[in-house]
Parts: C-alpha cells; structure tokens; sequence
C-alpha cells in the first residue's frame, strides 16, 4: 500500500500536478530549451516579448475577456496574411 498520489485517467489534469511538467510543456510550446525560465539563460528579443504575452494572458482571469484577447490575436495574424 503506497501512501504517494495517486493520479486518475485525465492526463491533462495530471500533468498539471507533476512538478515540472507544465514549464515542460510550455518551453516544448516556444520551442525553447527550459533552461530560460529556470536558469534565466539569454534568450532573443522575440522570446522576451513572448514571455510577456504569456505573463499578460496569466493575468486575465475571466473566460469572456480571454475570448476577447483570442479574437483579437486571431484578427492581428489574419492581416498579416
């Protein structure tokens, strides 16, 4: 009888609750070694200002105000097309 979490069938949720595997995900996401957010390695102007798109998206807290911010991304890259 182990006395250690015991994760259920959804692996999203799980992943969440093992330490580590969201900054892995996310840095997996950026195509950036995980390194730059723990050992603050140098990283290009562009990640700086992706970082700080993701620390903004941090703050919005309620669902219709993302979908705002989604649509508006959304307009933004459609123009550049």
């Amino acid at each position: 009888m182990g006395t250690g979490k015991r994760y259920g069938t959804d692996p999203a949720a799980d992943a969440a609750e093992i330490p580590g595997v969201t900054l892995q995900r996310i840095a997996a996401a950026l195509g950036v070694p995980i390194a730059v957010f723990i050992e603050g390695v140098a990283v290009e102007p562009r990640l700086h200002e992706t970082l700080e798109l993701l620390r903004l998206w941090s703050l919005v807290r309620e669902p219709e105000l993302a979908q705002r911010v989604l649509a508006f991304l959304a307009a933004v890259i459609a123009e550049q097309s």
